[in-house]
């Protein structure tokens, strides 16, 4: 397969898996993981995309390196929306209006693909 197919596979699998993630925890329970929490600051999933793209610099050239920067970019446009709609509460994670952002960053990724990709290799 070409390495921009592979990349956006595995870039939509983890938009996809993270929101049935977050669904599933919304359903299941209202507990925010307050392990989460380092000296009073939250640790949000894109700070895991940017270290993820930080490794994936490592391995630039390699299918593991494509691999973690789509993965690592997936956790990072699942958190964007947040900030341009606020992020007041939790439940901001469960409105349309949040996942329409998630899907208009999605498409952006897909038409930029070629240009975000080529970089890695």
């Amino acid at each position: 397969m070409h390495p921009v197919t592979i990349f956006f596979s595995v870039f939509l699998i983890t938009i996809i898996c993270i929101r049935l993630f977050l669904l599933k925890w919304k359903i299941a329970s209202q507990n925010l993981f307050p392990w989460l929490k380092v000296r009073g600051f939250y640790v949000h999933h894109y700070m895991y995309g940017l270290s993820m793209m930080l490794v994936a610099f490592l391995f630039r050239g390699t299918m593991f390196g494509l691999v973690m920067y789509a993965v690592g970019l997936g956790f990072i446009i699942d958190e964007v929306p947040a900030h341009f709609i606020g992020r007041q509460t939790w439940d901001n994670y469960y409105k349309w209006r949040f996942n329409d952002w998630v899907i208009a960053f999605v498409f952006l990724v897909y038409v930029l693909r070629f240009y975000i990709v080529y970089p890695m290799v």
